[in-house]
């Protein structure tokens, strides 16, 4: 076992933990394989073989490593001890080149300030250049732009003054054009105004003639209607006076009929038949008379 420590740990300090590896051999080469299922009892002595083999390594390891500890301590403790040492040594040390480094760092920083001043006192130059050129620019473009308006205004004025010229002109020949053409058109209106006039005295005496006309046929078709209402009278007159004997005596006729079937009275039968043979018979008598009766109002009218 102690073998192994060594070569897991790499050094040379001999570590003696109470079970061998050969002890482990012997034990692995016994034990394994053994079930408490076919045989209890050597299992458990097994069990408790290892278990004593394991609480033993434990104690010693506890041991061991007691050393150890306070090995530690002391190492560390000597360690801290060199250390301060050294420290005292080194921090003077450090002092003095943080304050070379810092002079440095100051004078790096000092030079890089005065770089960018200077840059920056070369760029505002710069900008105030360019802001200088860039107005005597702007300057020069307004002037250009006020000399353009000012030509493009007069421009503008003689093209007004050209147009109002030519408008004057075309309003005049306008305007004359317009008095030639109301001139010509209250002559045209005057000639159509008499031809109307002399059209309609024309229409109104074909009117006249045509409602003359009108009322001649009027008159002419009432007397026609006149004559033929007199004839027409006159010969339903001759065909009453002609017809009047013979009505008289069709009036008769149905006045003694009616009293002949009012005044027969009507026997009483059992079968329904013949009674609705009568009652049909009845029906169509008194439905005669009356019909007669209308045919004498008709025919006495």
């Amino acid at each position: 076992m102690t073998e192994l420590i060594e070569q897991e740990t790499g050094l040379n300090i001999p570590v003696n933990l109470s079970v061998t590896n050969a002890a482990i051999a012997d034990m692995r080469e016994r034990l394994t394989g053994l079930d408490a299922r076919e045989d209890y009892d050597s299992t458990r002595k097994g069990i408790a073989e290892l278990r004593k083999a394991r609480v033993a390594v434990e104690k010693r390891r506890k041991e061991l490593k007691k050393d150890a500890l306070q090995w530690g301590r002391k190492v560390d403790s000597e360690a801290k001890r060199i250390t301060e040492e050294l420290l005292s040594i080194e921090e003077p040390l450090k002092l003095t080149k943080q304050d070379v480094d810092q002079a440095k760092q100051a004078i790096k920083d000092a030079e890089a300030r005065a770089i960018r001043e200077a840059e920056e006192a070369a760029e505002r130059d710069r900008r105030r250049e360019e802001d200088e050129r860039i107005a005597a620019q702007r300057a020069e473009d307004q002037r250009k732009i006020d000399e353009d308006r000012e030509r493009l205004n007069a421009e503008r004025s003689a093209l007004e003054l050209e147009r109002k010229a030519q408008w004057e002109k075309i309003q005049a020949e306008r305007a004359e054009a317009q008095a030639a053409k109301v001139a010509a058109d209250r002559e045209r209106a005057l000639m159509e105004a008499e031809r109307a006039v002399m059209d309609a005295e024309r229409i109104a005496e074909a009117d006249r003639k045509a409602e003359a006309e009108r009322i001649e046929m009027e008159r002419l078709k009432e007397e026609a209607a006149e004559v033929e209402r007199k004839y027409q009278e006159e010969q339903r007159k001759k065909e009453r006076d002609a017809l009047l004997p013979d009505l008289e005596k069709f009036r008769d006729y149905v006045s003694r009929l009616t009293t002949a079937i009012t005044g027969v009275e009507e026997p009483s039968f059992n079968d329904e038949r013949i009674m609705d043979v009568v009652g049909n018979l009845v029906w169509s008598m008194n439905d005669s008379i009356v019909i007669a009766r209308n045919a004498i109002k008709t025919m006495a009218s």
